[in-house]
């Protein structure tokens, strides 16, 4: 179960919250912090950007790509 640790998160409005990496990976099953990084190299993970020196993601953007992902593994 994903727990987002209040601390971690961010927000510009509360529907679309920002989260980091770790939230990100354990989100996604538990990857290593590498494979999301590697995704992120590549252009194949969900979308993110650079919020000071951290990698940021919004929930929806990583909820879109999940969603895309399991379509694509159904078709």
């Amino acid at each position: 179960m994903l727990v987002i640790h209040e601390e971690n998160k961010l927000s510009t409005h509360d529907h679309d919250p920002i989260i980091f990496a770790p939230e990100v990976a354990e989100m996604l099953g538990g990857i290593p912090l590498a494979t999301l990084r590697y995704w992120t190299y590549t252009g194949t993970g969900p979308r993110s950007f650079k919020l000071g020196r951290r990698r940021a993601y919004r929930l929806s953007e990583v909820r879109s790509w999940l969603a895309a992902q399991e379509t694509a593994a159904h078709a």
